[in-house]
């Protein structure tokens, strides 16, 4: 994704001719809406908060903002974050990680993904319908990036319906 990301960077370079290229406001535009979703495409799949993830990703970052601020490329990395409004990566994929457990409270009661989390999720409950695919228990076995991302959100929060009416 960063390989990605960094042709999406070059392509925008194009556009980021200090004489008559496009204002600071349209770069950092573009950088949101074009290379940030590229940056942090199923973040929620692999972020777990490795510096080597980071690492590779902020090197994208960091070309991007030294094009919307037009700054060298000796500048401070925070001043330009800064400059240009733009929150560091590590803090962007956290609150993408909490916004995915949030929508956990979306999901029918029915849904794969819930029926993967454990007991403690549901009220001590077991899911209504089985898991398409057997759950392992092991006592020494990690908690999945599933069960990580759970802990941020609660049953006993607000369950929002996606369906009015049943969809039958």
């Amino acid at each position: 994704m960063a390989v990605k990301a960094e042709n999406a960077v070059a392509c925008i370079s194009m556009l980021a001719n200090t004489v008559w290229g496009l204002s600071h406001h349209h770069l950092r535009l573009l950088y949101r809406t074009c290379i940030l979703p590229i940056i942090t495409y199923v973040s929620a799949a692999w972020w777990t908060g490795k510096q080597k993830h980071i690492q590779i990703l902020n090197k994208v970052q960091n070309r991007a903002l030294c094009l919307i601020c037009a700054a060298f490329h000796t500048t401070p990395t925070h001043a330009l974050e800064l400059e240009a409004s733009i929150p560091p990566l590590s803090l962007y994929l956290d609150s993408l990680t909490r916004h995915t457990a949030i929508r956990f409270n979306k999901l029918s009661t029915n849904n794969p993904i819930l029926q993967r989390l454990s007991d403690n999720w549901h009220d001590r409950q077991s899911p209504s319908n089985s898991p398409p695919l057997p759950i392992k228990h092991n006592c020494r076995s990690k908690p999945t990036q599933l069960q990580k991302i759970a802990t941020f959100t609660s049953p006993a929060h607000e369950h929002i319906f996606p369906f009015l009416l049943p969809p039958w």
